[in-house]
């Protein structure tokens, strides 16, 4: 029959690991708690930050007389417009183009020509 021996210390260290552990886990705890309220804090500045450029934005302009946010809007009408024209005059310069599309490219051969000339000239120097 054998004999088991066990030692006086097997107690004290059974009780060292558990607290360690104990320990272990509070501070992953601590972590994740830290890590969430760091999200919310940061969450909450961004709201913030939100409702204060919209505030900004809907605020009357003392010369106009409206919103600032109505104004952009306006803006951007102007300038899908504008945009819109500039396109249809490119179509109409391009079709008027169309015909003389044979000679364009023979001066476009010759232009590049002349563009790689000047790199390699430039690359020389």
């Amino acid at each position: 029959m054998a004999i088991k021996f066990i030692s006086p210390l097997t107690g004290t260290l059974k009780s060292i690991k558990s607290q360690f552990t104990n320990q272990e886990k509070l501070s992953k705890e601590k972590l994740k708690l830290s890590k969430k309220r760091i999200n919310v804090k940061a969450k909450k500045n961004e709201d913030q930050r939100r409702v204060d450029y919209e505030r900004l934005l809907e605020r009357k302009l003392s010369s106009i007389g409206r919103p600032i946010k109505t104004i952009a809007k306006k803006l951007n009408f102007f300038d899908s417009l504008r945009s819109f024209l500039v396109n249809v005059l490119l179509g109409f310069i391009t079709l008027k183009l169309l015909p003389y599309l044979p000679q364009l490219l023979e001066v476009a051969k010759k232009i590049f020509q002349v563009g790689n000339f000047v790199l390699e000239v430039g690359g020389k120097l």
